[in-house]
């Protein structure tokens, strides 16, 4: 299916998937860290 590709796009979409697991791995390292248990409803941020 990708053997289509040339180096470019090829590039391009594993750039894209790195990225998503990027976004992946701190989306998950900032929930163990921070542990949001009562977030704060509204406008307010604290």
């Amino acid at each position: 299916m990708f053997s289509d590709f040339d180096a470019q796009t090829r590039q391009m979409l594993t750039g894209n998937l790195l990225m998503i697991g990027c976004c992946v791995f701190y989306m998950a390292w900032w929930l163990i860290a921070f542990k949001p248990e009562s977030a704060v409803k509204g406008l307010r941020s604290g």
